[in-house]
């Protein structure tokens, strides 16, 4: 089967100009199981999201990613990108106030706590 790459529609530069994208300051990170019911296992109940704790500079919050190939502790305190202004989404269980902003599977951490990126 041939790998066709697809370009996403366009879209106008007020939609780019509208996302909300800055540092911001994870404060912590705790683990969201497959199944919260359950105790950590490897297997049966790995471990499928982060909850991290966010100082985006004019508040805190909590925001869910799957960025569990970074270990908590090399997260904790970094400074990186965010998107800020989406809507509130419920995710396993946990709201969630934003989406970190990342390129390929690294964080940017070149800024400080509120430099606006766009």
């Amino acid at each position: 089967m041939e790998n066709t790459i697809v370009q996403k529609p366009e879209v106008t530069i007020d939609a780019l100009y509208s996302l909300d994208i800055r540092f911001c300051i994870i404060d912590d990170v705790e683990d969201i199981l497959k199944n919260s019911k359950k105790p950590f296992d490897e297997i049966d109940n790995p471990v499928k999201a982060y909850k991290l704790t966010v100082n985006t500079g004019f508040d805190t919050r909590e925001i869910v990613t799957n960025i569990v190939h970074f270990k908590k502790e090399d997260l904790r305190g970094i400074t990186t990108t965010f998107v800020l202004n989406l809507p509130e989404a419920i995710i396993r269980g946990v709201s969630s106030k934003g989406m970190i902003f990342m390129l390929g599977h690294d964080v940017l951490t070149h800024g400080k706590l509120g430099d606006v990126v766009l």
